[in-house]
């Protein structure tokens, strides 16, 4: 929640790509594909939309999550 610039209660249940720029909708998108369809493990840079300042980018890194059908995502 704080790479979103939000706190944690007012991101729960929001999707991602409300967060990334058009461009990173679709790297993030694919990236949860390539996960999906048994490629293991995934990074991929995508440009936040987050608070009031300017745009920035941080790594992005995507499993499936083992205990069910979700993705697992780590920003940094």
């Amino acid at each position: 929640a704080r790479q979103l610039g939000l706190e944690r209660d007012a991101a729960l249940g929001r999707a991602l790509d409300e967060f990334v720029t058009a461009e990173a909708g679709r790297a993030l998108r694919s990236m949860f594909g390539r996960v999906g369809q048994g490629g293991g493990p995934q990074a991929c840079d995508l440009e936040l939309l987050a608070g009031q300042g300017t745009p920035r980018v941080v790594r992005a890194t995507c499993a499936l999550d083992p205990a069910g059908d979700r993705f697992l995502v780590a920003l940094v």
